[in-house]
């Protein structure tokens, strides 16, 4: 991950590079959580292993992220997962229209999204 913190140009906190750790790019099935009264969908956190590959993959949805802005996950219905570097907040993309949804800051997003089964 460190060759991944240096072609991005952004530092990843070690709570975040945990996380990609522990869960092994992955979860056994799918996770369903609420944010106030919406509900996402989480299923899988992306490979950081393929480095170029990623960096590819931020580069196909660089219109609608920020440069300190990081994907790390997805719904499974294109909608995504992102992490600001900045804020140490959480946001939601809907790919089909564009917006975005601040969810939680890192830490109690990862403690809600890892309590459920």
């Amino acid at each position: 991950m460190n060759g991944l913190e240096e072609r991005l140009k952004i530092g990843l906190s070690d709570a975040f590079k945990d996380f990609i750790k522990r869960s092994n790019y992955g979860f056994s099935q799918w996770r369903y959580f609420m944010v106030g009264n919406e509900s996402y969908t989480f299923k899988h956190v992306l490979n950081f292993n393929l480095e170029s590959l990623f960096i590819d993959f931020m580069q196909s949805l660089k219109e609608w992220l920020e440069p300190e802005e990081i994907v790390f996950a997805n719904d499974g219905y294109g909608g995504y997962y992102l992490w600001n570097t900045t804020t140490d907040v959480v946001l939601f993309l809907d790919t089909d229209d564009g917006s975005k949804k601040a969810l939680l800051n890192l830490k109690m997003f990862l403690k809600k999204l890892e309590s459920r089964g």
